[in-house]
């Protein structure tokens, strides 16, 4: 009996990053979805993903916006959400004020980048 893979939803507004996400995280084993709008994010359904790979700084709403609003709703609250972004400077301006925020109203989600390749294997397993 074959185990099921595991899900990814990549969600970013740049198709070269989704692309490249894409082909990394099904060299990986994983089965692979992508978004490239905020809003289309906040209307996911059943059947969910086991992880979310979120950009930041999408054109419309936000990742963080998004992340939040993930974490509120208590079908999508317990997905693992990583937050990605190719703005490394913009980032790093911003990651403290933005991570303490997310922390401080109770919405676990990791922000991460460059994403590292041994972050997504524990996900395959849980």
């Amino acid at each position: 009996m074959s185990k099921q893979k595991k899900t990814v939803l990549v969600a970013d507004d740049n198709d070269g990053i989704v692309a490249s996400l894409t082909t990394a995280l099904q060299y990986g084993g994983y089965e692979v979805t992508s978004i490239m709008n905020g809003e289309k994010v906040k209307k996911i359904h059943a059947p969910f993903s086991d992880l979310i790979l979120l950009d930041i700084w999408m054109a419309g709403v936000n990742g963080l916006d998004v992340c939040r609003y993930l974490k509120a709703k208590l079908e999508t609250k317990n997905i693992p959400i990583i937050m990605i972004s190719a703005y490394l400077v913009r980032l790093s301006r911003h990651l403290k004020l933005e991570q303490t925020a997310l922390w401080k109203n109770r919405t676990p989600c990791r922000i991460c980048w460059p994403l590292s390749k041994n972050i997504l294997p524990k996900y395959r397993n849980e």
